[in-house]
């Protein structure tokens, strides 16, 4: 998981998906899949490879570069430990 994160690509996919953090309250499963499902949507229209976004992401929250899906991550632990994960790594 740490190569995944040692990449610019890597920095910016973690400081595209904190500004997502940012902008939605995910405390619900709902809330939490509607959040992803749109943050995936906005990379897609612009021509962002979405694997090259949720493997640093979900390295960055998990430890892992595969696992469970950014909808359940984020609503099992919670924005806010998403939100300090993925700063985090930015440091």
């Amino acid at each position: 998981a740490l190569q995944t994160l040692q990449s610019e690509k890597a920095r910016q996919a973690l400081e595209l998906f904190i500004g997502m953090l940012e902008s939605n309250p995910a405390g619900t499963l709902e809330e939490a899949d509607r959040a992803v499902h749109d943050f995936i949507a906005g990379l897609k229209e612009k021509g962002t490879p979405t694997k090259e976004v949720l493997m640093p992401v979900r390295a960055a929250i998990s430890g892992r570069t595969r696992g469970p899906s950014l909808t359940y991550l984020l609503h099992i632990l919670g924005r806010e430990e998403c939100l300090q994960r993925a700063q985090a790594q930015l440091l």
